[in-house]
């Protein structure tokens, strides 16, 4: 099948887990033979890891590929575009479900188009009653993000913003001086600093979040909010354990391999990463549950990308049986 991606970032340029699970699922795609072409605004490559990119033209161009295309993949605040273009070419659309927020505008548009979930959680809200969907994992592979051991000794978080828990990242590196944090800077969201927080390293953006891994000895997240949590799946392939918020999306991502600690809780959290960062049997046994789980979740991606792909192939046929809608 052809397909063509309409979405507002994509990496190298965006390096957001919501963008770095629709790469992965291309790459999954090209690789049994489909053909696959990216649109966005800001391209920063021509092609990323044998992902081909294209600027995002003048509504004339996009329709020329809208026409090449089997099937429009987009996601998020592209959604008003991809609904306007695929009405008036006939095409039907995958929508990436990345939260539980409602887009209105999916109720609107042809049967014919299906969503795929990035969690149970997030498939479980009372909205698309009636649309076949799949849900896929943001895919991990393990061998893809493990980094290399040796010279892991910080506690990270990735994206220092408000929803993200930068408060609490701040606090317990106040907390525990003698300790090495590490800011990892996201690709949305105002970023936190902290000045009086001394032993804070700040680190930029980047597509190679391998380096982020290499120099992390635990992974925090006292996020607001998470659907899933991939950047935890990511740094279990290194064994790195997460001390997380027990939002309904990392539980599911994590499940027992998962510290929680409630972010109304302080002291849970200085308690629980005081005891990963000084008792070593205990942090050994964290670190295999963690290797564990992203190995699990690996076995996962090809049932359900094959399910995923079998949906879109399923809304290809079935837009080719229906008349033209006006």
């Amino acid at each position: 099948m052809r397909i063509f991606c309409h979405v507002h970032g994509y990496p190298p340029n965006h390096n957001a887990g919501a963008e770095w699970m629709l790469h992965h699922m291309l790459k999954w795609l090209q690789a049994r033979g489909h053909q696959v072409l990216v649109s966005v605004p800001d391209p920063g490559a021509e092609e990323f890891e044998g992902i081909p990119i294209i600027k995002e033209y003048q509504r004339v161009h996009i329709k020329e590929r809208y026409r090449w295309a089997d099937i429009i993949i987009s996601h998020l605040n592209r959604h008003g575009k991809v609904i306007n273009n695929i009405r008036s070419v006939d095409k039907p659309a995958l929508f990436l479900m990345h939260n539980t927020h409602h887009y209105a505008s999916i109720d609107q548009i042809a049967h014919r188009s299906v969503l795929c979930f990035n969690s149970k959680y997030t498939q479980s809200v009372p909205y698309y009653k009636g649309r076949e969907s799949v849900i896929v994992y943001p895919p991990c592979p393990v061998d893809y993000y493990k980094s290399k051991a040796g010279g892991r000794h910080c506690i990270t978080l990735i994206n220092h913003n408000e929803v993200k828990g930068a408060e609490i990242f701040f606090k317990l590196a106040k907390k525990f001086p003698k300790y090495k944090f590490l800011a990892v800077k996201g690709d949305y969201y105002h970023q936190i600093r902290d000045e009086e927080a001394e032993n804070v390293q700040y680190m930029e953006n980047s597509p190679s979040i391998q380096k982020v891994y290499q120099k992390t000895k635990i992974l925090l997240m006292p996020s607001v909010y998470e659907s899933f949590g991939r950047t935890a799946i990511e740094a279990a392939a290194s064994g790195i354990p997460t001390l997380a918020a027990p939002t309904p999306g990392l539980k599911e991502s994590l499940g027992k391999a998962g510290n929680y600690a409630d972010t109304a809780d302080l002291g849970a959290w200085e308690e629980a990463l005081e005891k990963l960062m000084e008792d070593e049997a205990h942090y050994k046994e964290r670190s295999s549950a963690a290797k564990e789980r992203a190995a699990e979740l690996e076995t996962l991606i090809d049932p359900q990308m094959e399910k995923l792909m079998d949906l879109m192939q399923r809304a290809i046929d079935y837009k080719a049986k229906m008349p033209r809608i006006s």
